[in-house]
């Protein structure tokens, strides 16, 4: 799931990084709620979408995993 957040330049719904990482929604919430203080939430009407906190970070995490 990390390796997907890094790679995605736009933030990304709950639901689409499970279709990814072809994990349960439920344990991409878990993940998500661990990973929040290097997460910016995003609303948008019903949907939140999340994306690594910064473009140096993500850059950062990519070239680690």
């Amino acid at each position: 799931m990390l390796r997907v957040l890094s790679a995605a330049t736009q933030p990304m719904s709950i639901l689409e990084i499970s279709e990814a990482v072809n994990f349960d929604v439920f344990d991409v919430m878990e993940v998500i709620e661990q990973w929040l203080e290097f997460l910016r939430e995003f609303r948008d009407n019903q949907q939140v979408q999340y994306q690594l906190y910064h473009d140096s970070f993500r850059v950062w995490l990519s070239n680690r995993l």
